[in-house]
């Protein structure tokens, strides 16, 4: 009884809700070609005006898709591929090219996600989808905008608005493989606006994955190791990752504040090291002032303390305990 009820569900509901769901082909090409990005420079422009090979992908491509992480979207685009990385961690390559130490820059909501040390992004159950209004990529080099870590890309995720979040909502995954739990996560999302002018946004998720269970065997020329050695990477006990997740927003007329802070960690069983942790906390700070209808001014200011490549579990804690901080202004 309880199968066909599921399945009554299914039948009628789900084709209702796709029914609801406006994907890209419900656009005009006109409409796309109109589409505005602001990633390519200081003010929004048509997708066909900017200077740049731009990939758009938006909320309702984001729900058909089905992705669960930022790197399942990522993988849609093209040249852009994923593999694993030092220390255990996950890397982003771009046209065959090895894509971190400082080659992609990563914005949310514009503030600088790249590490204090290397300009890396470490990736893999780091970025959830349900609070993602847009993605924004220039598939190209953005340093002539953003600086020398825009070398091959730059992704720009922008989260929900107080108007995008329609209210707030709540949500869970859970995952299984190989008759083990793969993956666990939680997000929420909630915004209001206080009289006229004042809007206020929160999200967070917390997640835990297991990426893999299988043991690796290949060698290195690492110095540790005796030059073309095998080395054996058993991800049984090398494969958790831990990620917690904050974003704050606050909007009262032309001011905006936006703070995020995160807390990734990446199980590392070698070395007699248990995890090596990436975490940061990124504010900025936005103005328009509009002197008039043809001028506005922008001033901007950003912020961001990260103790990225913390090893806990043994002496090698003792490495990168420094906090380096960043101060921007625009």
């Amino acid at each position: 009884m309880k199968l066909l009820i599921t399945l009554l569900i299914v039948l009628f509901v789900y084709p209702t809700l796709l029914a609801q769901e406006k994907t890209v082909f419900d656009f005009t090409l006109e409409e796309l070609m109109n589409m505005k990005v602001k990633i390519t420079g200081a003010n929004e422009l048509p997708l066909r005006e900017t200077p740049g090979i731009v990939t758009v992908i938006t909320e309702e491509e984001i729900h058909a898709s089905g992705a669960r992480d930022l790197i399942d979207l990522l993988r849609l685009v093209p040249g852009f591929e994923f593999a694993g990385d030092i220390e255990n961690t996950l890397g982003l390559g771009v046209r065959g090219n090895v894509a971190m130490e400082g080659k992609v820059l990563v914005l949310v909501d514009g503030l600088e996600i790249n590490e204090t040390y290397y300009g890396t992004v470490v990736w893999g159950n780091r970025f959830m989808t349900d609070n993602i209004y847009k993605i924004e990529i220039i598939r190209g080099p953005g340093s002539a905008v953003y600086g020398g870590m825009a070398e091959l890309a730059v992704i720009n995720i922008i989260t929900k608005s107080v108007e995008e979040m329609k209210g707030g909502y709540v949500s869970s995954t859970v995952g299984t493989s190989n008759n083990a739990l793969s993956r666990v996560n939680g997000q929420f999302g909630y915004g209001t606006t206080i009289g006229e002018d004042l809007k206020l946004t929160i999200s967070g998720s917390y997640s835990q994955s297991n990426r893999s269970n299988e043991s690796i065997y290949y060698t290195t020329n690492y110095i540790e190791e005796e030059e073309g050695a095998s080395i054996t990477q058993n991800f049984a006990d090398s494969a958790l990752v831990k990620n917690v997740d904050l974003n704050l927003g606050i909007k009262y007329k032309g001011l905006s504040i936006h703070g995020v802070y995160q807390d990734h960690s990446i199980q590392y069983n070698y070395n007699s090291a248990n995890w090596i942790k990436f975490g940061g906390m990124y504010l900025g700070a936005k103005y328009d002032w509009k002197i008039n209808d043809k001028l506005t001014i922008s001033p901007k200011v950003t912020w961001k303390n990260m103790k990225p490549w913390t090893y806990a579990g043994n002496i090698l804690s003792l490495i990168h305990i420094s906090e380096p901080t960043r101060l921007g202004m625009i």
